[in-house]
């Protein structure tokens, strides 16, 4: 098996399959094999060493296709792509099982499987050269080099994830005045790269709308406060 380390994705990509113990079991009731896959990937986080899943046929008991060994990531939240080749593939629309074995309890985490053909997938190089530019008070523009095998971009502008953008990206309707922190990622069927180097970005806000305030001070006076002398005001 190969694998490529992923960092944190953000919370809506962190959605997984958890709390797996030993034993523990899932079905897919149509998994396309097509003519025959040539290989599993599995997106996976683990907190421990040991542990493997089992993919089956048809149930918990059924023939073995492949065995994936769990990855120590060190963080539930820190998925790695492990590819493993098949050396017998079924065909067409199958049931199969993922058994978790001789793991740590709530150790793994399975965030997403496919079957493919071909080559086995890469997972692309992080993006470089964001750039992030206001235009006008309420719009963004974001671009930045194409990564080669990359299929799409994810953007995370503050705690917002923007999935599947293929190109440079205008995010419109935002408020005069905010602050943002923006990363991209590239992707395809072997994966997710690291997210890119984060830049800072701001819209401008009109000073027409700046309210103004004004100080007033009142007048004091020695003799209203009961005292004696001239008065003397501020």
């Amino acid at each position: 098996a190969n694998a490529d380390n992923l960092p944190k994705n953000g919370e809506a990509y962190d959605l997984a399959l958890g709390n797996l113990r030993e034993g523990n079991w899932v079905s897919y009731n149509r998994v396309d094999f097509k003519d025959g896959a040539d290989w599993f990937n599995f997106r996976i986080s683990g907190t421990a060493d040991g542990g493997q899943i089992e993919v089956r046929l048809n149930d918990a008991q059924g023939d073995v296709l492949a065995t994936i060994d769990v990855p120590n990531t060190e963080d539930r939240e820190t998925f790695q792509n492990v590819v493993v080749p098949l050396e017998t593939s079924p065909t067409g629309v199958k049931k199969i099982c993922l058994v978790y074995r001789e793991g740590a309890p709530a150790s793994c985490r399975i965030n997403w499987f496919m079957a493919g053909t071909g080559e086995q997938p890469q997972v692309p190089e992080a993006p470089e050269n964001l750039q992030a530019e206001a235009i006008g008070n309420t719009q963004i523009e974001f671009s930045w080099d194409e990564v080669p095998g990359a299929a799409s971009y994810d953007l995370k502008i503050g705690e917002e994830i923007v999935t599947n953008v293929t190109g440079p990206y205008v995010k419109t309707g935002i408020p005069e005045g905010a602050l943002y922190k923006v990363y991209v990622r590239a992707k395809n069927e072997g994966g997710y790269s690291a997210w890119s180097q984060g830049v800072e970005v701001s819209t401008p806000v009109n000073p027409k709308r700046i309210p103004q305030s004004s100080i007033s001070i009142p007048k004091f006076s020695s003799e209203e406060a009961g005292g004696e002398g001239p008065k003397s005001g501020y």
